[in-house]
């Protein structure tokens, strides 16, 4: 027959063959031109179309054009087939040069239906392929061979040209119990895995072999993450396929896929072996890297250089919203990666010496060490920061940081914090930093803004001055040279309970900004009970080249004694309200306040306050104003005056400070008692003092009443009274003392330079008190009253210079 239509050939077949099989060559030929067509019949008809071979010869042979096979209709069609058919008795043959399925060439294609009559009816088809490994996994994803692997091969975007052999084994009385084989020749691809969390991979170079139950490689070499690599696969029993991999990485490329937050920290190449299990998914990937070529630009004890080995392993598991990497370094640090399903990262939980914190959403640090400097990581934040900055790695990721820090001994600088527990949160890109903190120094919250110059605000529920701190090791730069890149920012900063030492001062304001070279100090105000204290003035920046602050200092007060008694000075002074204002100025910064080299200038006023009995090593300036050195040293006749606490109405003077050293001459104290008057100077960083005290007692007032009275002349009395007044006090004249106070602060030494002596009387008037034989009496108003007049008596001889 010249041409017969290939949809008709089943109908020239006997029925003896099967009607399945019949019905499956109705299905499966679906076009085509069968040309030349010739059949020949030979033997015994009762044995037709002789099974086995016996009996006779039945063959069929024709020309295909154009041919297309339907063989499974989960399968694609085999279609433009050009070749031939041939039918020997019970076994048929398509022998096809060329044939396209699924828009992939196909050359030597080979279909067989062999032992029709004698076996279960199988289909075998065989070709090959060549051409665009897109195209040809294209053609795997739309037949069986993908939902056998799970879906693996439909996730592989791929590129280049590839060769494909082929073998189909269908049973057409169970087709779902179909097998393939098949074998992928790379010559150089790139790849893509689009749900796995692999890298890319270029130059694929190798043989893929792949089963209804999976793939197998003796070996496929790729390159990937700046290194080279090789892969090796087998099939399990349990249908699950193994891969191993051996190579080398660039780390800085595996971190910007996965980590790109941390990618600036490290640098170097490592190499590496993984082994991951896939059945209908990745089931579990482990990967374990030396670390050996890496360096670690981080703070300790994360740092890491170059030569060191530090073993890195990871294991990559499936969630129910992606993936989950798990690694482990040593026993240094800990932590996990959420990816989604598509690669992309989710969250990051980091433990050093901790448990890894949960981290849904975030970036989450948690580091546990017997001592942390903070500044390298702070260090380590900006960097980050400015990073994201410019390659919008924040907007990529989405993910907050947080970081958690617990330790006994902080460092920040030269400064150390105790018993620290804190937490720094920061959602990326201009977004303000907060750093929560409790330790044994401090406690409250700080917040850090880069905007503009920066702003840093602090509300701290307690501070305790000064931080211990401690001096940088010579040649150590690092802290320095990082605070000096760090734009300064302005502080606002509030503490509730502000202590020096073990003293509680009260509650503590501070504003201050930038200036050039110095600190601006807008205001810094101290709010105790007792009282209000307000600064203002300049401080150095670091490396300033002008380094002194100065500052103008006021300090007003309703209870000075209580003020003494909160320094740790209780029972020296009782009451007392006033102020203390001037300026002060010191080398340094403004914390590294030293009495030695403090120069200025104090004005003091201070009114209704009473000096008790003072020990000079407590309160060494308050020691000379009491005047209780006199008390000690020298016995007067008025000694009741000072020695268990004078009165003052109100004490004021200024005083000139340098290095330390207060010098005045116009301090000036006056109380119901007496009125005192001192000029000198006292240096205390040595502990050392010059003054001279000048002690007028109040008698005068005393004095003319006592004779108003003794001569029951009220006129008298007055006549006295208004006659010392007139003449400016000279009673009290006549009995003024002075003394040289010098030695140290807490040994002084005093010696009597004078007095004003009294007019020469005449013999025959009693005398009634020298500066000898004088005992004041306090009377309860507070005024001291000389005693009754004494039988005369002679001055002993030398006067008082004995006493």
């Amino acid at each position: 027959m010249p041409q017969v239509a290939v949809a008709r050939v089943s109908r020239y077949l006997p029925a003896v063959i099967g009607r399945s099989t019949l019905d499956w060559l109705d299905m499966a030929l679906v076009g085509g031109t069968a040309r030349n067509v010739s059949a020949r019949v030979e033997g015994d008809f009762s044995r037709f179309p002789f099974g086995n071979d016996a009996g006779g010869r039945f063959d069929v042979d024709a020309e295909v054009a154009g041919g297309v096979l339907r063989f499974d209709r989960a399968w694609p069609d085999l279609t433009a087939i050009d070749g031939k058919f041939a039918m020997r008795n019970d076994h048929v043959l398509v022998d096809a040069a060329t044939a396209r399925t699924a828009g992939v060439a196909l050359q030597a294609v080979k279909v067989r239906l062999p032992d029709l009559m004698t076996q279960p009816a199988h289909l075998l088809i065989d070709g090959q392929a060549r051409g665009a490994l897109p195209q040809m996994l294209a053609y795997t994803r739309s037949s069986p061979v993908d939902g056998w692997l799970g879906g693996f091969l439909s996730t592989i975007d791929s590129q280049g040209e590839a060769a494909l052999k082929l073998g189909l084994d269908i049973p057409l009385s169970a087709l779902r119990q179909s097998k393939v084989r098949g074998e992928v020749s790379l010559p150089g691809n790139n790849l893509q895995f689009r749900q796995l969390p692999l890298p890319p991979l270029q130059a694929v170079r190798g043989v893929l072999n792949f089963n209804e139950r999976g793939v197998s490689s003796p070996g496929i070499g790729f390159a990937a993450f700046g290194g080279q690599g090789r892969l090796t696969a087998t099939q399990r029993r349990d249908d699950v396929m193994q891969f191993a991999v051996q190579g080398d990485a660039a780390i800085t490329p595996v971190l910007q896929q996965y980590v790109p937050l941390l990618s600036p920290l490290v640098s170097g190449r490592t190499p590496y072996q993984a082994n991951f299990d896939i059945s209908n998914n990745l089931d579990d990937l482990q990967l374990l890297l030396s670390l050996r070529g890496v360096a670690i630009q981080a703070p300790a004890p994360l740092a890491k250089p170059a030569d060191a080995e530090w073993p890195l392993q990871l294991r990559l598991r499936p969630t129910l919203q992606g993936w989950q990497l798990a690694w482990q370094q040593q026993e240094r640090a800990q932590g996990t990666v959420t990816l989604d399903s598509h690669g992309n990262l989710r969250g990051v939980g980091v433990g050093v010496g901790a448990e890894v914190p949960a981290s849904p959403q975030q970036i989450g640090i948690a580091i546990r060490q017997p001592q942390l400097d903070l500044l390298p990581w702070l260090g380590v934040v900006r960097q980050l920061a400015a990073t994201t900055g410019t390659t919008g790695t924040t907007e990529r990721a989405g993910l907050p940081l947080q970081l958690q820090l617990a330790t006994p001994l902080l460092q920040l600088a030269s400064y150390r914090l105790h018993d620290v527990d804190g937490r720094l949160d920061w959602h990326g890109g201009e977004t303000p930093l907060q750093l929560q903190i409790d330790s044994r120094e401090a406690a409250g919250q700080l917040r850090y803004s880069a905007a503009g110059d920066g702003r840093v605000q602090a509300q701290l529920s307690r501070l305790t001055l000064p931080l211990p701190e401690e001096t940088a090791a010579v040649g150590d730069a690092g802290a320095g040279s990082l605070l000096a890149d760090v734009s300064v920012p302005v502080l606002e900063v509030a503490v509730a309970q502000l202590f020096w030492e073990r003293y509680q001062l009260g509650q503590l304001t501070l504003l201050a900004q930038p200036r050039g070279e110095q600190w601006q100090l807008d205001k810094i105000t101290l709010q105790m009970p007792e009282g209000h204290l307000q600064l203002n003035g300049v401080a150095p920046r670091e490396g300033s080249r002008q380094p002194q602050t100065r500052v103008d200092v006021a300090f007003d007060t309703e209870d000075a004694g209580g003020l003494l008694t909160r320094f740790g000075i209780a029972d020296a002074l009782y009451g007392g309200r006033g102020r203390l204002d001037g300026q002060l100025a010191w080398p340094g910064r403004l914390h590294d306040f030293e009495l030695a080299r403090l120069g200025g200038q104090l004005r003091l006023d201070v009114r209704d306050g009473r000096f008790a009995q003072v020990n000079p090593g407590v309160a060494r300036l308050l020691g000379i104003l009491s005047l209780q050195s006199l008390s000690r040293r020298i016995r007067l006749d008025f000694t009741d005056v000072f020695s268990s606490g004078f009165a003052f109405d109100a004490i004021t003077g200024s005083a000139a400070i340098r290095d330390g050293v207060f010098a005045s001459d116009d301090v000036r104290m006056t109380g119901p008692a007496a009125l005192v008057t001192l000029r000198g100077e006292a240096d205390l960083p040595r502990n050392q003092q010059n003054v001279r005290a000048r002690i007028t007692p109040h008698i005068s007032e005393s004095v003319s009443l006592l004779a108003g009275a003794t001569l029951v002349n009220p006129l008298l009395g007055a006549a006295t009274l208004l006659t010392q007044k007139i003449l400016q006090d000279p009673i009290n004249k006549v009995f003024s003392f002075e003394y040289q106070i010098s030695g140290s602060l807490t040994d002084p030494q005093v010696s009597k330079v004078g007095r004003m002596s009294a007019p020469r009387r005449r013999p025959r008037r009693p005398r009634t008190t020298d500066e000898d034989s004088f005992q004041g009496r306090r009377h309860p108003d507070g005024v001291h009253h000389p005693p009754a007049a004494k039988p005369r008596h002679r001055r002993p001889p030398g006067g008082a210079g004995g006493h």
